[in-house]
């Protein structure tokens, strides 16, 4: 299934560009946070109840105040934390969940560095951990309210959309 939707955001990317959108959709002022909650690290098999629960088809996006139980470990709570210019941090192991609301479905670039992988509607997408600023992928945004789940990385996370250039790019 995921697959198929990458296959999808591929082509579509590659047939579809749309030059009657002025901007991109603005990002939010706040995104929900939660510390700890990838035990990955140098495990051979990683626990991660948030990667976990994005398969279920009753996912939900997490609001602030939301409870997550850690396997063999504490609780952890969704919170709210402030963005400033596309930038925010993630806690160490943690989460950032962002929605991004869109007018019409269309296709942007998301510029992000400082995360180590987002997760947009569900389909994973590649990070830029290290910030270098070279990462810069093409993502398919429905109409109405998108999930962006960035998991932590090395420091803050600065996100940015952008127009495509031209009907498709390199």
């Amino acid at each position: 299934m995921r697959t198929t939707q990458t296959l999808v955001t591929i082509l579509a990317l590659i047939l579809v560009h749309s030059p009657a959108h002025s901007a991109p959709p603005a990002l939010p002022g706040e995104v929900i946070t939660i510390s700890g909650a990838n035990l990955g690290g140098r495990n051979p098999v990683p626990v991660d109840p948030v990667a976990v629960s994005l398969g279920s088809p009753d996912w939900q996006p997490p609001k602030a105040g939301d409870k997550l139980t850690i396997p063999g470990g504490p609780v952890r709570t969704w919170a709210a934390l402030p963005v400033k210019d596309g930038a925010f941090g993630i806690p160490p192991g943690g989460y950032a969940y962002m929605p991004v609301k869109s007018e019409a479905a269309r296709i942007v670039i998301l510029h992000a560095t400082g995360h180590s992988m987002v997760y947009v509607n569900g389909e994973p997408r590649v990070g830029d951990v290290y910030g270098n600023g070279y990462v810069r992928i093409p993502v398919l945004l429905r109409e109405g309210v998108n999930d962006f789940l960035f998991a932590a990385g090395r420091g803050p996370v600065k996100a940015q959309l952008h127009e495509p250039k031209a009907a498709a790019e390199l």
